[in-house]
């Protein structure tokens, strides 16, 4: 018999949302946040596509800076520093401080590894991978912590200046001249 796995409960999913809310309220205001001086920052790795999402804190480094240098892609985005309070509480709510481990996420994984979160809080620096392997309670877990932190990254505005030999082409359709 295959063991059940309890949903969280309607009061705790309220919460989630409530706290996820007012991140993005929070977010939205971001511009008037002042700094705390915590160095933070919250990267989701696919390890499968190659892929990763970052958002750090205003105070990790300075966000002109970053934006005017020319990079290959725009996955780091700027939030301000109580929204990623807020958010790396959230993640811990979720499971994030009972799975996490100490260090850096592993960066090759041959597979067995398919995503994984990365949370930086100053110096320190902790992890969470999961892949086929991993335990059910843990897999939904950091599901619930993938949608939280993918929520606030997919409301974070950004304007990374990106290395693009196609120049305007790359707004345009194919075979379109």
């Amino acid at each position: 018999m295959r063991p059940t796995i309890p949903a969280p409960s309607l009061s705790r999913r309220r919460a989630l949302s409530l706290s996820l809310g007012l991140a993005v309220l929070v977010a939205s205001c971001a511009s008037t946040e002042s700094k705390t001086g915590d160095r933070l920052r919250v990267t989701l790795y696919d390890h499968m596509g190659g892929t990763s999402f970052e958002l750090v804190s205003e105070s990790h480094s300075d966000r002109i800076e970053y934006y005017s240098t020319v990079r290959s892609g725009a996955s780091r985005k700027y939030q301000g520093d109580r929204t990623m309070a807020a958010l790396i509480e959230a993640l811990d709510d979720e499971g994030f401080a009972q799975y996490g481990k100490g260090g850096r996420a592993p960066s090759a994984t041959g597979g067995v590894i398919t995503r994984s979160l990365e949370i930086q809080r100053n110096a320190r620096i902790d992890h969470w991978a999961v892949g086929e392997g991993s335990a059910p309670e843990s897999k939904i877990s950091f599901h619930a912590c993938t949608n939280t932190f993918l929520q606030l990254y997919n409301v974070t505005q950004a304007y990374q200046a990106i290395d693009n030999e196609s120049g305007t082409g790359v707004f345009e359709k194919e075979g379109r001249t």
